[in-house]
């Protein structure tokens, strides 16, 4: 298991999920989707946001915020990071 992987169990394990969540982050782009889940799962909306904000790719989570919306999480190039509401009845979502 290399050095990240199990500082993420580690971490994950003892309940620092935001520390958890910074292993999943360095992992890269290989464990993007893996990170998603895990954003959502512990809600780590804030933390995500601060790790997101000088990447170039955007994130998608499911919020438990308003009935029928989503939040894209939107964060690349250092200029911000920030969270967008939309609803789901009136733009297709990929």
């Amino acid at each position: 298991m290399d050095e990240l992987r199990r500082r993420f169990t580690i971490d994950d394990r003892l309940g620092r999920f935001s520390k958890a969540l910074k292993s999943l982050h360095e992992m890269g782009p290989n464990a993007f989707e893996e990170t998603r889940r895990y954003i959502m799962q512990k809600e780590l909306y804030t933390k995500a946001l601060d790790l997101y904000k000088y990447d170039q790719e955007s994130l998608m989570v499911d919020t438990p915020f308003g009935g029928g919306e989503r939040t894209l999480l939107i964060a690349g190039s250092g200029n911000h990071a920030r969270l967008c509401n939309f609803s789901l009845r009136s733009q297709s979502i990929p």
